[in-house]
């Protein structure tokens, strides 16, 4: 489960597992009179939105991934600013007994015009966040 920090304090969670500890308080209310501790600094995300992604293949094996388009930056070109989106560029690698497993390459910019010519697949949620959970070991902040 990949959690995030929002800006106002709040932890935020996958709303599976947000509906889990709900559900969990609700019973603790009715049952035992009790609630959760610190039950009103959580809330929660949809993967299939937080997660909506693009991905390219290229030659050398790797995979450049743009897994959420509003970790972007403007730079001022003259008349129109340009937008370049954060890309990660992931390798996956074979390990023992036929596992596999994610690597961090690096961290890029991507054009728009770039992501519409050239990132054209995507991966299903549970493998982003297997790529996430990949750069947060190697200490890469994705969103931040």
């Amino acid at each position: 489960m990949i959690k995030f920090q929002t800006a106002n304090g709040k932890i935020a969670i996958p709303i599976e597992e947000y509906d889990k500890i709900q559900n969990q308080q609700l019973r603790e209310i009715k049952f035992n009179k009790r609630e959760i501790v610190d039950f009103d600094k959580l809330t929660a995300y949809y993967p299939e939105v937080r997660f909506k992604n693009v991905v390219r293949k290229n030659d050398d094996d790797t995979f450049d991934i743009i897994i959420n388009s509003s970790v972007a930056r403007e730079i001022n070109t003259g008349f129109l600013s340009k937008r370049f989106y954060q890309a990660l560029k992931m390798k996956k690698t074979k390990g023992i007994l036929g596992s596999e497993s994610w690597s961090f390459v690096d961290k890029f910019q991507a054009t728009e015009k770039e992501i519409v010519n050239e990132f054209v697949d995507e991966f299903p949620i549970s493998e982003v966040e297997h790529i996430l959970n990949a750069t947060i070991k190697k200490g890469v902040n994705y969103f931040g």
